[in-house]
């Protein structure tokens, strides 16, 4: 359904992930995840938007905390009588819960949040999917982007997308946009999904130069490599014949207050240790079976331990885990 409003200024931000429970190694993942969402309100009220549009993800999983949820829902109706209403979600992989009720259905069920529309200002048309179905990329799907060509065209969808020749992988298996003929004169792509800040430029289906802009997630529920000192919130102004898009970088909280840092490195030495092993037992299965029986009975030490087709540093690591094991020397 189309919705005309013809002057707004809206607010988007990435993947809230609020939760009740302690999350990837945080001193207090549940504190944090509601400052993100009250600095997300703090601003509301402070830059004036008419419009709040959050990019999916609203919680990993539901709540078990009473006073949790009433802080966060004090906050959500702050952003209600900030934007008279217009306060928006997309819905994300993990607004759909496996037991058929999320937070994501409480909240839109009873109207405080909206789902997922389009947006038609007086020089902006702001078109919102939900994660999931490739259809909704396509003509028939309902996306009609190009109809309007005086009009400046922003998607906002929860996936993961990437132009053909970017270098922006790593994060799965990709939608490639030049595919996707429903986004034909699109200007700009907001994504959630993702939990890094990224940026990449490129062409649309059709040729139209096109921004693709992924905000990231403040609460970092995620701790994958380098941890993310910064994220985005963005302002469209639907009433802006040029500048109608203002994004605006949110220093996160310094790496030592969000994280119990000896957990962290704890966390990656013993991933960097079972990296090693499961490369150390790939050379020893290859060698292995390279080793012509000399009709002897040996045991896999032995075998081992007379191996020359493996480094000294493989071999002997091996060694010491057949010995730990009682697997060692028998003679």
């Amino acid at each position: 359904m189309e919705r005309r409003e013809f002057y707004l200024k809206v607010l988007i931000y990435g993947d809230i992930h609020l939760s009740t429970r302690n999350r990837a190694r945080h001193r207090s993942y549940p504190d944090e995840s509601l400052h993100y969402f009250e600095f997300i309100t703090d601003q509301a009220e402070a830059l004036g938007v008419d419009c709040i549009v959050g990019l999916g993800d609203l919680t990993y999983g539901n709540f078990g905390n009473l006073k949790y949820r009433e802080i966060f829902e004090e906050l959500l109706d702050r952003q209600l009588r900030q934007t008279k209403g217009r306060r928006y979600e997309l819905q994300g992989n993990h607004d759909i819960s496996a037991g058929g009720y999320s937070e994501y259905d409480f909240y839109t069920s009873r109207g405080k949040i909206k789902t997922a529309e389009r947006i038609v200002g007086e020089h902006v048309v702001i078109d919102m999917l939900n994660y999931g179905d490739p259809a909704k990329y396509t003509v028939e799907g309902g996306l009609t982007i190009d109809q309007d060509s005086a009009k400046k065209h922003i998607v906002l969808c929860h996936d993961f997308l990437q132009f053909r020749d970017s270098k922006l992988g790593g994060y799965g298996e990709p939608y490639i946009i030049e595919e996707l003929v429903g986004l034909k004169g699109a200007d700009w792509i907001i994504c959630g999904h993702i939990h890094d800040m990224l940026s990449d430029h490129g062409m649309v289906h059709g040729g139209n130069s096109c921004n693709l802009f992924y905000p990231g997630a403040m609460a970092r529920p995620v701790t994958k490599g380098e941890i993310m000192e910064k994220a985005a919130i963005i302002v469209i102004d639907t009433d802006a014949e040029q500048d109608y898009v203002s994004i605006y970088e949110v220093q996160l909280l310094p790496v030592e207050v969000s994280y119990d840092l000896q957990r962290v490195e704890k966390a990656k030495a013993e991933k960097a240790r079972k990296q090693e092993l499961v490369l150390v037992a790939g050379e020893l299965r290859d060698a292995i079976r390279n080793i012509t029986p000399d009709g002897g009975r040996r045991t896999a030490y032995d075998i081992i331990r007379d191996n020359r087709q493996v480094s000294i540093e493989v071999r002997d690591k091996a060694l010491e885990y057949l010995q730990s094991v009682g697997m060692g020397d028998s003679q």
